[in-house]
């Protein structure tokens, strides 16, 4: 059985109560396929312990000052994961088992009920729309699954890519300094 490196649902988010470890989920296969996330293009999953190779991979070529110097493929994919509510891997449906990227969902404000949302995309699959439509594909999973009514980014002032994708998907910057800009969009 394959090991998820995530805590689904910190906070149970239907019912705002105790935290539920497998997200109202009966069983722990079922929490995989569950979330697992598709459209006729790409194929999203949740991140385990099996992907920690193709994960690493893919931010040591992409963001190579996001990998600690000491830090092997697994410690690094636990840590990544440690810090979201949801983590998934983003695959073309034709290549179901290579990674071209990451998305996730992070920093759940639920008075606001509001997500961060980040990711990483190999510079092949740039400008393709892969991560716009891996954004739509989370942003209903947020919608649906948390009655999410907003999502935020936060980026470098520098990385003019981000920003153009989070202003094409529809985000609005709300917020900048010489180290960050923050944009929010408002959800359906």
């Amino acid at each position: 059985m394959m090991e998820l490196l995530f805590t689904l649902g910190k906070k149970n988010a239907r019912s705002g109560g105790s935290p539920d470890p497998y997200g109202g989920i009966d069983r722990f296969a079922d929490l995989y396929e569950t979330h697992t996330l598709s459209d006729h293009r790409l194929i999203l999953k949740v991140l385990t312990q099996g992907d920690a190779g193709q994960f690493y991979a893919l931010y040591r070529y992409a963001r190579q000052d996001a990998v600690g110097q000491h830090e092997d493929a697994g410690q690094f994919a636990q840590r990544i994961a440690a810090k979201c509510e949801m983590i998934w891997t983003i695959r073309l449906a034709q290549q179901p088992e290579t990674i071209i990227g990451d998305c996730a969902l992070h920093d759940w404000n639920a008075s606001a009920r509001e997500f961060a949302f980040g990711g990483s995309l190999l510079p092949e699959y740039q400008g393709q729309q892969v991560m716009g439509d891996a954004f739509s594909l989370v942003a209903a999973f947020a919608c649906a699954g948390y009655g999410a009514r907003s999502m935020i980014c936060y980026t470098s002032p520098v990385n003019l890519r981000a920003i153009r994708f989070a202003e094409k998907q529809g985000f609005i910057r709300c917020h900048s300094t010489v180290d960050s800009v923050v944009l929010r969009m408002a959800l359906a």
